[in-house]
């Protein structure tokens, strides 16, 4: 049906039956269950296993509901184990992202597509560049936010045999920073980083290979909500004196002592987290896209002008007798552009152009070449009001029978004229 079933955004959330949203943070967690864990009985007898759940964020461009659903769409999201850290991950050319940039996030909206998007081979056969920035959770005066640990970029990708692998990158920070806790208190000892920044290509990059790529953000140790609730009941996880303590507080808190070396799950301490949706590579999606949206004086006297650059075709892919469809996106449906099969007729040399207007298209052009593919599509006057004139982010979507394509970037206003700040 040309569509990724596996192709999701990630969010977080809880499974909480307490009616209480939100209530994530391991230090203090009265449990999620009712009646099921109201006690640190219940909690480590019954319910050890269970975590206190998980945080959605989206980054949308105004706390509105159609912003907010735009981004869920576009799937620039990411999910936290609880905490709140602030991450930004970002795909494309990039090639004046440098971390520390005062403007690293708006040039990188204009030269890239943010988590959840998709990407054509925008640099040729060379990678695209990825830039991952993270700050830690500020937290309270009551109970600080923990320092940063390390950023992985996490590569996955489907090879010429149709064999799934995975890799997993460490990007920034340090995994051996030496951070833990005071097994007496459960206070953090060691520093980490209050902010990670990183711009990365992937050694490993063929052209050919679909692949995706998301962030993760390790926080430093810190200690579970259950090492707490055993240590304020006398049971302390970390000790080695762990069994007889139990034994003496009663079989229930027996779990207390479940950790590495006796249950692949548990353990005394966490490494808070969050994770990004994935940026995905196509060889065959948008690998440069020019356009421009010229407003006209009165209402309907819009015009749409724009070229786009298919890193790849598939071979079944015939321009004659395949209907298209270009739609260009915001919070609503900008403009969406059909042309019917047929409509496109051969013109010599891999050219095929569009014998006569229809609708608003008034020329269209697509030339096939060593595989790539360009599309040049030109309106007449058409109304483009949904278009704001402002800078925000629009999707380009293609659909040609299975084949799908999308791109999406920060479009600017100058002089006027609407159109992508980078390719």
């Amino acid at each position: 049906l040309g569509v990724n079933p596996f192709r999701l955004g990630f969010v977080g959330s809880t499974d909480n039956h307490d009616g209480a949203a939100g209530s994530v943070a391991e230090t203090g967690w009265a449990g999620g269950q009712g009646n099921n864990d109201s006690s640190p009985v219940r909690q480590i007898g019954d319910e050890v296993r269970t975590n206190p759940g998980g945080l959605a964020v989206a980054w949308s461009e105004e706390n509105s509901r159609d912003a907010i659903f735009a981004a869920l769409r576009r799937r620039e999201t990411y999910a936290t184990s609880g905490t709140r850290p602030v991450v930004r991950f970002f795909g494309g050319d990039l090639s004046a992202v440098k971390c520390g940039s005062s403007s690293l996030v708006r040039d990188a909206y204009a030269s890239g597509t943010p988590m959840g998007g998709e990407l054509g081979p925008v640099r040729g056969g060379r990678s695209s560049r990825f830039v991952v920035w993270a700050a830690k959770d500020p937290g309270t005066a009551a109970s600080p936010g923990t320092d940063l640990q390390r950023v992985q970029i996490v590569k996955g990708w489907l090879d010429a045999q149709g064999r799934t692998h995975e890799r997993v990158f460490d990007v920034a920070g340090d995994a051996q920073n030496g951070a833990g806790v005071d097994p007496a208190t459960c206070a953090p000892r060691g520093a980490g980083a209050r902010e990670l920044c990183a711009v990365w290509r992937d050694p490993t990059f063929r052209r050919r290979e679909r692949a995706f790529y998301y962030a993760r953000v390790l926080e430093n140790p810190t200690c579970r909500w259950s090492t707490r609730v055993c240590k304020a009941a006398g049971v302390d996880p970390l000790s080695p004196d762990c069994a007889t303590q139990a034994a003496t507080a009663g079989a229930p808190f027996a779990d207390c002592c479940l950790g590495p070396d006796n249950d692949p799950f548990l353990d005394p301490l966490v490494q808070e987290r969050a994770w990004t949706s994935p940026i995905w590579y196509r060889p065959e999606s948008i690998a440069r896209l020019r356009a421009e949206v010229r407003y006209g004086a009165q209402p309907g006297a819009d015009r749409l002008a724009m070229r786009l650059v298919l890193g790849r075709v598939p071979k079944d892919f015939h321009p004659a007798g395949t209907g298209l469809e270009l739609r260009l996106s915001d919070d609503d449906d900008i403009l969406v552009l059909t042309i019917p099969a047929g409509a496109l007729v051969p013109a010599g040399r891999g050219r095929f152009v569009l014998a006569q207007p229809i609708g608003p298209v008034r020329k269209a052009t697509l030339a096939l070449r060593k595989r790539e593919a360009t599309l040049l599509v030109a309106t007449g006057p058409t109304d483009l009001s949904r278009a704001d004139r402002a800078d925000h982010l629009i999707t380009v979507s293609l659909a040609a029978g299975v084949y799908r394509a999308a791109h999406t970037r920060l479009w600017v206003l100058r002089d006027g004229r609407l159109m992508p700040g980078g390719r």
